[in-house]
């Protein structure tokens, strides 16, 4: 065999001519695995070969998640207000006094030692605080649902076919679009 002819690959024992090799060598060993895979597939056409041509098309699917749309804080603190109020408070107070009696005559003890004690009293402000429940807040959440409509766009192969002979061109429907 000559050094400058490159042996020509078969495709199930059926030699390839050089416009197919140049053209149809990346497809045939996909083929050829396809064809295993599958069993063998009726042959077309005069060099015995078909090709497989997939059209795939996109799919919406929808879904949902919950997301975090922030955090509603409630913080409780304590805040001093000063405040005043009005109480009327009683005193005693010891008053000693000289005077003259009214008459001369003796009417109790005199000349001894007496020791009198006579308290003095006041009223002073008591302060004492209790706690009471002023008012309550409830933290909830609520659930509300909502429909939303969601716009995508989604792509799918064609095929246009041109055929020698034939007037326009033809497009070919999928399998999915007839169902």
């Amino acid at each position: 065999m000559p050094a400058t002819m490159a042996p020509k690959p078969t495709t199930s024992g059926v030699a390839v001519n050089g416009f197919a090799n140049m053209f149809l060598w990346p497809w045939m060993e996909a083929m050829q695995s396809l064809q295993q895979a599958n069993g063998s597939v009726a042959a077309r056409g005069p060099s015995g070969m078909e090709e497989v041509i997939p059209l795939g098309e996109e799919v919406l699917e929808v879904g949902k998640r919950t997301e975090n749309r922030g955090t509603a804080r409630i913080h409780r603190y304590v805040v001093e207000t000063p405040v005043e109020e009005r109480v009327t408070l009683q005193s005693e107070r010891v008053v000693v006094e000289r005077r003259r009696p009214v008459s001369d005559k003796v009417t109790g003890e005199i000349l001894t030692e007496v020791t009198v004690e006579v308290v003095e009293t006041a009223e002073v402000p008591t302060i004492a605080k209790r706690a009471r429940l002023r008012e309550e807040v409830v933290v909830r959440t609520e659930r509300s649902q909502h429909v939303e409509v969601v716009r995508e766009t989604v792509r799918r192969d064609e095929v246009d076919i041109q055929q020698p002979g034939k007037r326009q061109s033809q497009q070919l429907r999928s399998v999915t679009e007839a169902r």
